[in-house]
């Protein structure tokens, strides 16, 4: 099972909190952060599958882990988004 973490946005990049996340709560310290084609992130270097996805609103930061594939999106509450069209896809 997956585990998302949150931070408020800080002056350090969403690269180093990944990183940081990473050594402390799995136990990974060479892992490289690379990305597709398309320009989803993913790790490199690391032992065990570990997939990331990460999404941000002006405030807040938000990094999601997996064994398996996965995606995170993130809206402001206060910002009009049809959500009943982004959950049929």
């Amino acid at each position: 099972m997956g585990k998302i973490f949150y931070a408020e946005k800080s002056e350090y990049s969403s690269e180093t909190i990944v990183m940081r996340i990473l050594s402390q709560y799995y136990e990974v310290e060479n892992a490289e952060i690379r990305r597709t084609k398309n320009g989803k992130p993913y790790l490199e270097n690391v032992r065990t599958p570990l997939h990331f996805s990460l999404s941000h609103t002006k405030e807040l930061l938000f990094i999601a882990f997996s064994e398996e594939n996965i995606g995170l999106d993130t809206e402001s509450l206060h910002r009009k988004v049809d959500y009943e069209k982004i959950c049929a896809k």
